[in-house]
């Protein structure tokens, strides 16, 4: 009996991968402003967490298929907090984050990791499985307690605290990074959709985790706004700090020589009021 069994789980998955590379050399192109490397990372995580899956869905023994699982979770675990990272840094990327704050983000990752790994002796992550589809090898995991708590929830936390940081600078700066921020909200979103249509059973595929498929469409999205949308290139914040101090006027104009933003310079020059609507 073979050891593994290439099958459309595994042929998705290995695209996945390939993408999730490409989005990482792409980044690290970019390594310099910031967010670059942080974006880099992330698809590298992204990319071991897909070639985990690829390994898991091709073995055909379940005991192989644990051990995958197990590989797999130090993707799985960090993703999220290096999305959340990301998003800090292009809201904010004047912050100097500390670095003992940075570390305490990835306590809870780190304790569900070791949970995944020693889940032999307690089943706080994985209490069994089902068998998938017929004439597949694919299993359908059954979850412990600690899978939600630690691995669901927090991560839920982190796409949620990113969606919000996302929303507010879409809302200060509609104007100017409209389509910067549309594409990577876009991005944040896509992880929690693929992760509600997993775990309410509604995969197209019975067992394929759609969560990691999601982050790769995510990292597509991001290549895209890199290359066309000036993403990591032009930063909000950064335009914040650069314009809402410097001394001469400035009025931003649209296609229809309509202004869509100005700086507190150019509002006392022409006598405009902060809270004025000038659109």
């Amino acid at each position: 009996m073979p050891q593994y069994d290439i099958n459309i789980y595994t042929l998705l998955y290995a695209l996945t991968v390939v993408i999730s590379l490409m989005a990482a050399v792409i980044a690290y192109q970019h390594r310099k402003v910031s967010g670059g490397l942080t974006l880099t990372v992330l698809m590298l995580l992204t990319a071991w967490w897909c070639l985990g899956g690829l390994f898991e869905t091709s073995s055909v023994a379940p005991s192989a298929k644990f051990l995958w699982s197990k590989i797999e979770y130090f993707g799985g675990v960090n993703v999220p907090v290096f999305f959340f990272l990301l998003t800090i840094q292009y809201t904010h990327p004047a912050v100097k984050l500390k670095s003992t704050w940075i570390f305490s983000l990835f306590i809870i990752p780190a304790f569900t990791l070791i949970a995944a790994v020693t889940n032999d002796y307690h089943h706080f992550i994985w209490t069994g499985f089902s068998p998938g589809p017929a004439g597949s090898n694919q299993i359908i995991y059954e979850h412990g307690a600690w899978f939600w708590i630690g691995f669901m929830g927090y991560s839920y936390l982190m796409l949620l605290l990113s969606i919000v940081l996302l929303i507010n600078s879409l809302v200060q700066y509609r104007h100017t990074f409209r389509y910067q921020m549309i594409a990577v909200v876009i991005a944040a979103l896509l992880p929690w959709t693929g992760n509600i249509l997993y775990l309410l059973g509604m995969n197209p595929l019975p067992g394929l985790d759609l969560t990691r498929i999601a982050f790769s469409g995510s990292g597509i999205i991001l290549v895209y706004a890199i290359a066309k949308l000036r993403f990591l290139d032009l930063l909000p914040r950064a335009r914040a700090l650069l314009l809402e101090t410097m001394q001469d006027g400035l009025l931003v104009l649209d296609a229809s020589k309509r202004i869509v933003d100005i700086n507190p310079s150019a509002r006392s020059i022409l006598g405009i009021a902060a809270d004025d609507n000038i659109t």
